[in-house]
């Protein structure tokens, strides 16, 4: 039995050292475990913040932005493997072992007008290539969006594309793996006014002014507040309080796609409703300043006394664009965990005299209810006397949370993937190739040591796949 006992004991020593090989294999597996420590990955994205802002966050353009990725391309001796006047490509070969993993593409966006958000975007990239230290191909993609325009995204040549994993990166106020984006569209609404002799008395002026705007597609300006619907609601609320006014101008913003900066309307009143109107102006003000004082410090809302104008909108004309404002609603719709479902901007408002006109842009992650909103908004107009054209954006862009690129991301993240319903890059890159395995990376520079981290685990896991 001894003896028995004794030569059993190699192949017991032989089972636990395989079974301590499998376990440690799986623990990487899982851990996607990179050598580098987060002291020296928050060092490399600290300096690159700190380089980038300093190079190009003054007077900045797309040449300006290129020249110092073609710079630092340099320095880091990385290969600038293609670049027009739309898009530029950086090119890290395949480290030993993954030169036949899929090529994985990171893109972001340069947008001269954006200019502080594509700092961090860059320095969150740069760091990544860095840190990167098993990887198979990677294409460091940048893309001319001015504006929003996503020019760059729709010239890009068709062979970067032709992909094994797309990673857009877009500003977050956290990490966050998206891998839905929502459909869009641009509304145009226009109305012929006539003008009528003013028959009141005391004409004031109601400005907002000083407010930061921003684009709707900015993570940053989405609870950011749009002074058209301020003062359409302030409007509204004369009227509902029985003060008889006369609309002589309404204006403000210039794009659906932007919240404006300023906006301002001018009414006539009789003199004996004056008092009523200032205390309405009054509850009006002090909303506003408990509402956005704190993120607004250069804001302002104002009531001024001026001349009377000769000419005022027609009383039915006046109140059609009264109650189609009041019902427009802007704003933003979250689901029960806080994310952002759907949003309406009325981006722009103009009142001459012979015309009406307002644009808005409306977005939901849901297609249907996109097209019900549509719908809504049409027989909104038309009760208002109004004319709509709709013009769709973007369908909605969508990849499988089960894919190994969303799965995978959004495992060593240790996040759940989720919807959003900024417009990026995406919506052009999924309208050029249905089936491009894309997803974006929300990240900025605070979150971007966690990002590079994520990013340089799943560069190193392609090969296992």
């Amino acid at each position: 039995y001894e003896k028995e006992q004794l030569m059993n004991k190699p192949k017991i020593y032989a089972f636990i050292a395989s079974l301590l090989i499998v376990c440690m294999l799986a623990m990487t597996a899982c851990t996607y475990s990179i050598s580098m420590s987060d002291s020296e990955i928050k060092s490399i994205l600290d300096t690159e913040y700190k380089a980038v802002k300093s190079a190009v966050s003054k007077n900045s353009s797309y040449k300006k932005s290129t020249a110092y990725i073609t710079k630092w391309a340099k320095d880091n001796k990385i290969k600038v493997t293609d670049k027009t006047d739309e898009y530029m490509v950086l090119s890290l070969s395949a480290t030993k072992g993954h030169e036949f993993a899929k090529t994985t593409v990171l893109q972001m966006p340069l947008d001269k007008n954006n200019i502080d958000i594509q700092c961090q975007l860059m320095a969150v990239m740069f760091a990544t290539a860095k840190a990167a230290e098993d990887h198979g191909s990677v294409k460091l993609v940048f893309t001319r969006s001015d504006n929003m325009s996503f020019s760059g995204a729709k010239k890009l040549k068709t062979r970067y594309l032709d992909t094994g994993y797309f990673i857009n990166f877009m500003y977050s106020s956290n990490l966050a793996i998206y891998n839905k984006g929502a459909s869009a569209s641009y509304n145009t609404i226009t109305r012929k006014v006539n003008m009528t002799t003013s028959k009141y008395d005391q004409a004031y002026t109601f400005s907002i002014s000083g407010l930061r705007g921003g684009y709707t597609d900015s993570a940053e300006s989405v609870d950011r507040p749009n002074p058209t619907d301020i003062l359409s609601s302030f409007l509204a609320s004369a009227k509902s309080g029985g003060i008889q006014y006369e609309l002589a101008s309404f204006s403000g913003g210039t794009s659906a796609w932007t919240l404006p900066t300023e906006a301002t309307v001018t009414i006539v009143v009789p003199e004996g409703k004056v008092e009523k109107l200032t205390v309405r102006f009054e509850s009006s003000y002090e909303k506003f300043m408990e509402n956005y004082s704190g993120s607004e410090p250069d804001a302002r809302y104002t009531m001024t006394q001026v001349k009377r104008p000769d000419k005022v909108v027609s009383v039915s004309a006046k109140d059609d664009i009264i109650n189609l404002l009041y019902i427009l609603n802007d704003g933003i719709t979250r689901d029960d965990e806080g994310h952002i479902t759907s949003s309406a901007n009325t981006g722009m408002i103009s009142l001459s005299a012979s015309r009406f006109k307002t644009v808005t842009a409306i977005k939901d992650i849901d297609k249907s209810t996109l097209s019900d909103m549509e719908s809504e908004l049409k027989t909104s107009c038309g009760l208002c006397n109004m004319k709509a054209v709709t013009k769709p954006h973007y369908d909605p862009w969508i990849t499988h949370e089960k894919s190994f690129l969303v799965s995978t991301l959004s495992n060593i993240a240790v996040t759940d993937p989720q919807s959003t319903i900024i417009r990026n890059e995406n919506m052009v890159f999924k309208s050029r190739k249905r089936s491009l395995d894309i997803v974006s990376i929300g990240t900025n520079a605070d979150s971007g040591q966690r990002s590079v981290k994520v990013l340089s685990k799943f560069l190193a896991k392609i090969e296992k796949h």
